[in-house]
């Protein structure tokens, strides 16, 4: 891909924040907005403990920008960046650091679906909690497999109907469908909601400005990979 890239001169601009002023500058025929959604996050009681981790604070871990997760995490973040690459990820997701035994991923479809089979192929005890009726939503049927397989070693618990609380030091404080309180008692919870929409302002500030623009990918709506590249192609090969 660099090769293409190059031999075709693509301009790519990093760390620059695309404005109706930039725009305006460069005078493009075409504008297309795909810059992804955003994490959607969780209002409760405890939501910013330091064993609660979203998936925007993952992915700074990979980054190795600091998640204020507690001196150790902040101590260990700076070293991360050099160091953390998919192997080390996957060893230390193995051990207790910094994702212990047992966790409960707040999400139950596509996303929090696939991080409890991940959790679980680690050797964790995930306990996935989803307030609607059902879940796995947009799992492909090879892997919705593999995930009852792990249902039925006992290495993943399905909570459906089920709305958090609040977080504690014990764990989750759930509500279900009959207004019961219960508590899943967990050392790690993991925030897996779906992506949301982009709620940049982009695409509709350029409306009339520029004579095309498109919003594609997690930027429209949350979607799978395979559809985001497959929107991106067709909307360039259809310029």
């Amino acid at each position: 891909m660099e090769a293409q890239i190059k031999s075709l001169s693509v301009d790519i601009r990093l760390k620059t924040e695309v404005t109706p002023a930039l725009v305006d500058k460069i005078k493009p025929d075409v504008v297309i907005v795909a810059n992804g959604g955003k994490f959607a996050t969780l209002d409760v009681p405890g939501i910013t403990r330091n064993n609660v981790f979203s998936s925007h604070d993952l992915l700074d871990m990979m980054n190795g920008i600091s998640i204020n997760k507690g001196f150790l995490m902040n101590a260990i973040m700076p070293f991360a960046k050099k160091v953390v690459n998919a192997d080390t990820v996957r060893t230390m997701l193995s051990t207790n650091i910094p994702i212990k035994k047992n966790v409960a991923s707040l999400g139950g479809q596509f996303a929090g679906t696939s991080l409890a089979l991940f959790m679980a192929e680690k050797g964790k005890k995930v306990t996935v909690i989803e307030e609607a009726d059902t879940w796995g939503e947009g799992i492909e049927a090879n892997v919705m497999t593999l995930v009852k397989e792990e249902i039925q070693k006992g290495n993943v618990k399905i909570l459906t109907s089920t709305r958090v609380k609040e977080i504690n030091d014990k764990g989750v404080v759930v509500i279900d469908a009959q207004g019961q309180e219960s508590l899943v008692d967990v050392d790690t919870v993991l925030v897996a909601k779906d992506l949301l929409p982009s709620d940049s302002k982009l695409a509709e500030e350029l409306r009339g400005k520029v004579k095309e623009v498109y919003k594609i990918g997690d930027a429209s709506a949350f979607g799978r990979i395979k559809q985001a590249i497959h929107q991106g192609f067709t909307t360039a090969y259809n310029l």
